[in-house]
């Protein structure tokens, strides 16, 4: 994503990446969370945006999903230090929680994966652990 690029609100003014296939993107009229193939991927089958287009996430409330499920990342990077993810959360509780119910169940599965994933490597590395 780049300034000029499509975007369901107008060609992009501003562009700013906020953590590698996360970012920001701003029109005159609007703007929202613009995610790659990567990122896409992970979003639950149950959450679908206002867009209708897993790509773009709008500015007024849907991009809580992706800032929430990608809160690590975004972590990682700093771009998002006065956020208040907390406000975001009690928001998607109380308006979507369904899509809240399904990014907590995304979380814990990336993070089970993530677990098994060291610990395979663990095992491959020592025997001694079973």
């Amino acid at each position: 994503m780049k300034e000029g690029d499509y975007t369901p609100w107008g060609p992009a003014d501003f562009v700013t990446e906020l953590a590698p296939g996360i970012v920001s993107v701003m029109t005159p009229s609007h703007g929202g969370i613009f995610l790659d193939e990567a990122h896409q991927a992970l979003i639950p089958n149950e959450i679908m945006p206002f867009t209708e287009d897993t790509r773009f996430w709008e500015e007024d409330f849907d991009c809580y999903v992706p800032l929430l499920l990608f809160r690590p990342e975004l972590h990682e990077t700093g771009a998002l230090r006065q956020f208040k993810f907390d406000v975001a959360e009690e928001i998607l509780k109380r308006e979507r929680p369904r899509w809240w119910i399904a990014i907590v169940k995304a979380i814990i599965k990336n993070k089970l994966a993530e677990t098994n994933k060291a610990l395979r490597k663990l095992k491959e590395n020592n025997s001694c652990v079973e």
